[in-house]
């Protein structure tokens, strides 16, 4: 079956998505395009505003009524046939009449069972190959689907969404890969009812918090909200990562590998230092505190010793670590 219609969607000169051109109303109310945006889709022979394509694709306008056309200036010859040419002239009027209210008709009857049937329609329509004028020529927004996730609530059908993205997006752009990312979602399960997106940098880990943004999709922008009667609409709640204002800087004389292996360290001797006290004063937090603390010095000054780090360099690889998810 072919692809269904696609509307494509650039802002200032750059392609910023594609979106199902019957979900063009949803992403206009929601905000995730605006009707100043220009589009284009298969059968325009140019870019307009979206203001302009999406109310027409929305309420097509009736056709104007086809007038009769106008009566011979001449006269009909007075005939005994001239009875029968009167007839005639009434029943092409009446045929006429007929005609204009069939076509009237026909055309308000399509308008009403294509609103009601504009998935199963569009969808024999191709989608365009190369779009795009030289004057909006941009790289597409490249985007990996790493691990779809169920969260679900209820009777609700939830996901989440682990997406790698190739390099730092804005809000827009999030906002538009996480309507891809959905629209992906909903071919293997068209119930979703919410869906949360968390986005990864290419040198970070998934399996942490997202370091790239935060999208949430559901009734009034909020995933919590299934049973809301609210439209549901994408709301970015981080337009990039926990950790983006962490150092950049690493430890360049160890590779990878061995930083890795040192923030391990780090994390399973601050867990046992924690149980450790907790074991030795259950009931008085601040001694746990305490011995907490001096167990967590003595166990960073080990390591710090073995692998002749120096306190910039431990802070420096403790903040890679943060920063790249290595738990």
């Amino acid at each position: 079956m072919p692809p269904p219609l696609t509307l494509h969607v650039a802002r200032g000169g750059k392609t910023i998505g594609q979106y199902p051109i019957d979900t063009a109303q949803q992403c206009l109310d929601g905000g995730i395009i605006l009707p100043t945006d220009h589009c284009w889709h298969e059968g325009m022979t140019e870019w307009k505003p979206v203001s302009e394509v999406v109310v027409k694709q929305s309420l097509p306008p009736l056709p104007p009524p086809v007038a009769p056309p106008p009566l011979s200036n001449h006269p009909l010859p007075a005939t005994a046939n001239s009875s029968v040419g009167k007839k005639t002239t009434l029943a092409q009027k009446i045929a006429i009449g007929l005609g204009v209210l069939c076509l009237s008709c026909c055309y308000t009857c399509s308008y009403f069972f294509d609103s009601s049937s504009t998935d199963e329609s569009r969808s024999l329509l191709p989608s365009p190959v190369d779009p795009l004028p030289n004057d909006l020529q941009s790289a597409e927004l490249e985007y990996q689907i790493v691990s779809v996730e169920d969260a679900n609530y209820s009777i609700y059908i939830r996901k989440a969404f682990r997406v790698r993205i190739k390099e730092q997006f804005d809000s827009d752009q999030l906002s538009s890969v996480a309507a891809m990312v959905l629209e992906e979602g909903k071919r293997s399960d068209p119930r979703i009812d919410a869906a949360i997106f968390y986005f990864y940098l290419p040198e970070t880990e998934v399996n942490g918090a997202h370091t790239a943004g935060l999208v949430e999709w559901g009734a009034g922008g909020k995933w919590g909200n299934e049973s809301s009667s609210l439209p549901k609409s994408f709301t970015v709640k981080a337009d990039r990562g926990v950790a983006s204002s962490l150092s950049s800087d690493t430890v360049d004389r160890l590779n990878i590998s061995v930083r890795k292996q040192i923030f391990k360290l780090l994390l399973q001797s601050e867990r046992k230092a924690r149980a450790e006290a907790e074991a030795l004063f259950p009931l008085d937090f601040n001694q746990q505190g305490e011995i907490f603390e001096q167990k967590r010095v003595a166990s960073e000054m080990q390591i710090r010793n073995f692998y002749k780090l120096s306190e910039e360099e431990l802070s420096l690889l403790i903040q890679e670590g943060i920063k790249k998810n290595w738990l």
